[in-house]
Protein backbone atom coordinates (compact mmCIF):
# COMPACT_ATOMS: atom_id res chain seq x y z
CA UNK A 1 0.00 0.00 0.00
CA UNK A 2 1.11 3.69 -0.78
CA UNK A 3 1.08 6.65 1.58
CA UNK A 4 -0.85 8.99 0.32
CA UNK A 5 -1.89 11.61 2.76
CA UNK A 6 -0.54 12.10 6.84
CA UNK A 7 -2.94 13.28 8.82
CA UNK A 8 -1.21 14.35 12.32
CA UNK A 9 0.01 10.71 13.58
CA UNK A 10 -2.34 9.08 10.67
CA UNK A 11 -0.96 7.58 7.76
CA UNK A 12 -3.37 7.09 5.13
CA UNK A 13 -2.62 4.45 2.28
CA UNK A 14 -4.83 4.51 -0.79
CA UNK A 15 -6.89 2.04 0.12
CA UNK A 16 -7.55 4.10 3.01
CA UNK A 17 -8.45 7.12 1.32
CA UNK A 18 -10.91 4.94 -0.94
CA UNK A 19 -12.68 3.92 2.55
CA UNK A 20 -12.92 7.22 3.48
CA UNK A 21 -14.05 8.96 0.49
CA UNK A 22 -16.57 6.27 0.34
CA UNK A 23 -17.62 6.39 4.09
CA UNK A 24 -17.97 9.84 4.07
CA UNK A 25 -20.23 10.32 0.55
CA UNK A 26 -17.12 12.52 -0.88
CA UNK A 27 -16.53 10.23 -3.63
CA UNK A 28 -19.37 11.25 -6.01
CA UNK A 29 -17.94 15.20 -5.82
CA UNK A 30 -14.69 14.09 -6.42
CA UNK A 31 -15.90 12.04 -9.59
CA UNK A 32 -18.43 14.90 -10.41
CA UNK A 33 -14.93 17.30 -10.40
CA UNK A 34 -12.46 15.12 -12.20
CA UNK A 35 -15.68 14.98 -14.94
CA UNK A 36 -15.24 18.51 -14.98
CA UNK A 37 -11.73 18.99 -14.74
CA UNK A 38 -11.58 16.85 -18.09
CA UNK A 39 -14.20 18.82 -20.22
CA UNK A 40 -12.96 21.92 -19.52
CA UNK A 41 -9.46 21.00 -20.13
CA UNK A 42 -9.65 22.62 -23.75
CA UNK A 43 -10.98 26.28 -22.68
CA UNK A 44 -8.17 29.09 -21.06
CA UNK A 45 -9.01 31.72 -18.74
CA UNK A 46 -7.19 34.56 -20.40
CA UNK A 47 -5.31 37.19 -18.13
CA UNK A 48 -8.18 39.94 -18.76
CA UNK A 49 -11.54 37.75 -17.98
CA UNK A 50 -9.45 36.31 -14.75
CA UNK A 51 -9.72 40.30 -13.83
CA UNK A 52 -12.76 40.62 -14.71
CA UNK A 53 -13.70 37.90 -12.62
CA UNK A 54 -11.71 38.86 -9.91
CA UNK A 55 -13.51 42.19 -10.11
CA UNK A 56 -17.28 40.26 -10.26
CA UNK A 57 -16.19 38.73 -7.23
CA UNK A 58 -15.10 41.51 -5.72
CA UNK A 59 -18.49 43.41 -6.15
CA UNK A 60 -20.37 40.76 -5.61
CA UNK A 61 -18.99 40.00 -1.84
CA UNK A 62 -18.65 43.84 -1.18
CA UNK A 63 -15.15 43.25 -0.65
CA UNK A 64 -13.27 47.01 -0.80
CA UNK A 65 -10.01 46.82 1.09
CA UNK A 66 -6.65 44.14 1.45
CA UNK A 67 -8.43 43.73 4.88
CA UNK A 68 -11.50 42.70 4.16
CA UNK A 69 -10.21 40.27 1.27
CA UNK A 70 -8.19 38.18 3.83
CA UNK A 71 -10.86 38.19 5.95
CA UNK A 72 -13.06 36.36 3.62
CA UNK A 73 -10.21 33.92 2.72
CA UNK A 74 -9.24 33.12 6.06
CA UNK A 75 -13.45 32.76 6.96
CA UNK A 76 -13.56 30.36 3.47
CA UNK A 77 -10.10 29.15 4.46
CA UNK A 78 -8.67 29.94 1.71
CA UNK A 79 -5.66 31.63 -0.34
CA UNK A 80 -5.83 34.12 -3.02
CA UNK A 81 -3.91 31.41 -5.42
CA UNK A 82 -6.94 29.09 -4.57
CA UNK A 83 -9.93 31.70 -4.94
CA UNK A 84 -8.04 32.56 -8.30
CA UNK A 85 -8.13 28.78 -9.08
CA UNK A 86 -11.56 28.91 -8.55
CA UNK A 87 -12.80 31.79 -10.51
CA UNK A 88 -10.96 31.14 -13.40
CA UNK A 89 -12.12 27.11 -13.30
CA UNK A 90 -15.71 29.00 -13.00
CA UNK A 91 -14.61 31.42 -16.18
CA UNK A 92 -13.83 28.09 -18.06
CA UNK A 93 -17.47 25.73 -17.23
CA UNK A 94 -19.05 28.95 -18.84
CA UNK A 95 -17.47 28.64 -21.67
CA UNK A 96 -17.61 25.14 -22.12
CA UNK A 97 -21.16 25.30 -21.42
CA UNK A 98 -21.55 28.11 -24.11
CA UNK A 99 -19.53 25.95 -26.79
CA UNK A 100 -21.50 22.54 -25.83
CA UNK A 101 -25.17 24.45 -25.89
CA UNK A 102 -24.91 28.27 -26.61
CA UNK A 103 -26.43 26.85 -29.99
CA UNK A 104 -29.32 25.50 -28.58
CA UNK A 105 -30.44 27.23 -25.68
CA UNK A 106 -33.21 29.07 -27.90
CA UNK A 107 -34.63 26.28 -28.39
CA UNK A 108 -34.33 24.93 -25.06
CA UNK A 109 -36.19 27.76 -24.13
CA UNK A 110 -38.60 27.55 -26.74
CA UNK A 111 -39.57 24.08 -25.34
CA UNK A 112 -39.54 25.06 -21.63
CA UNK A 113 -41.28 28.62 -22.36
CA UNK A 114 -44.74 27.20 -21.11
CA UNK A 115 -43.85 26.32 -17.41
CA UNK A 116 -41.08 29.52 -17.06
CA UNK A 117 -44.30 32.02 -18.14
CA UNK A 118 -45.08 33.64 -15.00
CA UNK A 119 -48.80 34.52 -13.59
CA UNK A 120 -49.96 36.82 -10.30
CA UNK A 121 -53.27 35.25 -9.32
CA UNK A 122 -55.42 35.23 -6.39
CA UNK A 123 -56.12 32.25 -4.10
CA UNK A 124 -57.93 31.05 -1.46
CA UNK A 125 -57.77 28.09 0.65
CA UNK A 126 -59.98 25.96 3.08
CA UNK A 127 -59.92 22.57 4.34
CA UNK A 128 -63.69 22.24 3.69
CA UNK A 129 -65.60 21.98 0.50
CA UNK A 130 -68.73 23.63 1.62
CA UNK A 131 -66.76 26.22 2.80
CA UNK A 132 -64.89 26.87 -0.52
CA UNK A 133 -68.29 26.44 -2.45
CA UNK A 134 -70.05 29.11 -0.37
CA UNK A 135 -66.96 31.17 -0.64
CA UNK A 136 -66.87 30.79 -4.28
CA UNK A 137 -70.58 31.29 -4.57
CA UNK A 138 -70.13 34.88 -2.97
CA UNK A 139 -67.19 36.13 -5.29
CA UNK A 140 -69.32 34.67 -8.09
CA UNK A 141 -71.88 36.99 -7.23
CA UNK A 142 -69.65 40.10 -6.64
CA UNK A 143 -71.20 40.11 -3.08
CA UNK A 144 -67.83 40.12 -1.50
CA UNK A 145 -64.34 41.31 -1.99
CA UNK A 146 -61.92 38.25 -2.74
CA UNK A 147 -59.14 40.24 -0.90
CA UNK A 148 -61.25 40.56 2.33
CA UNK A 149 -62.28 36.92 1.95
CA UNK A 150 -58.70 35.98 1.41
CA UNK A 151 -57.54 37.58 4.96
CA UNK A 152 -61.05 36.50 6.57
CA UNK A 153 -60.12 32.54 5.82
CA UNK A 154 -57.30 31.88 3.76
CA UNK A 155 -54.54 29.08 4.80
CA UNK A 156 -51.78 28.81 3.02
CA UNK A 157 -48.83 30.58 4.66
CA UNK A 158 -47.65 31.49 1.05
CA UNK A 159 -50.39 33.24 0.09
CA UNK A 160 -50.00 37.26 0.94
CA UNK A 161 -53.08 38.80 3.29
CA UNK A 162 -55.20 40.01 0.35
CA UNK A 163 -54.68 36.49 -1.58
CA UNK A 164 -52.35 37.39 -4.39
CA UNK A 165 -49.59 34.80 -5.17
CA UNK A 166 -46.44 35.79 -8.10
CA UNK A 167 -45.11 36.74 -10.19
CA UNK A 168 -44.63 32.74 -10.08
CA UNK A 169 -43.12 30.91 -12.83
CA UNK A 170 -45.98 28.60 -14.04
CA UNK A 171 -43.20 25.19 -13.65
CA UNK A 172 -43.51 25.97 -9.82
CA UNK A 173 -47.21 25.34 -9.48
CA UNK A 174 -49.12 22.49 -8.55
CA UNK A 175 -49.82 20.35 -11.72
CA UNK A 176 -53.83 21.25 -11.34
CA UNK A 177 -53.17 24.95 -10.66
CA UNK A 178 -50.51 25.33 -13.53
CA UNK A 179 -53.39 23.90 -15.93
CA UNK A 180 -56.25 25.97 -15.05
CA UNK A 181 -53.81 29.20 -15.07
CA UNK A 182 -52.29 28.08 -18.68
CA UNK A 183 -55.27 27.89 -20.30
CA UNK A 184 -57.67 30.26 -18.38
CA UNK A 185 -58.43 34.18 -19.04
CA UNK A 186 -57.51 37.38 -17.06
CA UNK A 187 -60.09 37.78 -14.76
CA UNK A 188 -61.31 34.31 -14.54
CA UNK A 189 -62.55 32.54 -11.47
CA UNK A 190 -62.64 28.44 -10.93
CA UNK A 191 -64.92 26.31 -9.50
CA UNK A 192 -63.24 25.05 -6.33
CA UNK A 193 -60.75 22.06 -6.64
CA UNK A 194 -58.86 19.68 -4.45
CA UNK A 195 -54.92 20.18 -4.40
CA UNK A 196 -53.26 17.97 -2.00
CA UNK A 197 -55.52 18.22 1.21
CA UNK A 198 -56.89 21.90 0.70
CA UNK A 199 -60.01 23.24 -1.53
CA UNK A 200 -58.48 26.15 -3.76
CA UNK A 201 -60.24 28.55 -5.25
CA UNK A 202 -58.21 30.61 -7.91
CA UNK A 203 -58.62 33.64 -10.15
CA UNK A 204 -56.06 34.90 -12.77
CA UNK A 205 -54.80 38.71 -12.66
CA UNK A 206 -51.96 38.59 -15.13
CA UNK A 207 -50.14 36.26 -17.15
CA UNK A 208 -46.50 37.68 -17.59
CA UNK A 209 -44.62 35.93 -21.11
CA UNK A 210 -40.85 35.08 -19.59
CA UNK A 211 -38.56 36.90 -22.72
CA UNK A 212 -35.10 35.34 -23.39
CA UNK A 213 -32.73 37.43 -21.07
CA UNK A 214 -29.63 37.15 -20.87
CA UNK A 215 -29.78 36.29 -17.06
CA UNK A 216 -32.58 33.38 -18.29
CA UNK A 217 -30.28 32.24 -20.50
CA UNK A 218 -27.53 31.64 -18.24
CA UNK A 219 -30.08 29.85 -16.54
CA UNK A 220 -31.05 27.74 -19.36
CA UNK A 221 -27.44 27.13 -19.95
CA UNK A 222 -26.32 25.87 -16.27
CA UNK A 223 -29.88 23.77 -16.45
CA UNK A 224 -28.82 22.02 -20.40
CA UNK A 225 -24.79 21.88 -18.14
CA UNK A 226 -26.37 20.03 -14.59
CA UNK A 227 -28.44 17.63 -16.71
CA UNK A 228 -25.12 16.34 -18.22
CA UNK A 229 -23.19 16.10 -15.67
CA UNK A 230 -25.63 14.11 -13.69
CA UNK A 231 -25.92 12.16 -16.71
CA UNK A 232 -21.72 11.68 -16.74
CA UNK A 233 -22.11 10.87 -12.90
CA UNK A 234 -24.76 8.21 -13.82
CA UNK A 235 -22.39 6.68 -16.67
CA UNK A 236 -19.44 6.44 -14.14
CA UNK A 237 -20.95 4.86 -11.66
CA UNK A 238 -22.92 2.47 -13.68
CA UNK A 239 -18.97 1.54 -15.37
CA UNK A 240 -17.43 1.14 -11.67
CA UNK A 241 -20.53 -1.29 -10.41
CA UNK A 242 -19.29 -2.90 -14.16
CA UNK A 243 -15.85 -2.97 -13.01
CA UNK A 244 -16.38 -4.10 -9.14
CA UNK A 245 -18.76 -7.38 -10.83
CA UNK A 246 -15.86 -8.16 -12.58
CA UNK A 247 -13.21 -8.18 -10.11
CA UNK A 248 -15.29 -9.97 -8.13
CA UNK A 249 -16.38 -12.62 -10.73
Amino acid sequence: MTTVLQVGDRTISSDDLFSLLTHYELLPQLIREIIVDRAIEPFTCYPDECIVALQEFYGTHNIMTEPELQTWLERSHLNLEELRYKLERRVRIRKFQEATWGPDVKSYFLKRKASLDQVIFSMISVPEKELAMNLYFQLQKGGRDFAELAAQYNQETFVSLNGLVGPIALGQLDPILRQRLNLGRVGQLWVPTRVKHQFVIVRLEKRIEVQLTDTLRQQLLQELYKSWLEKQLEMAKLRSLSSQQLVAA
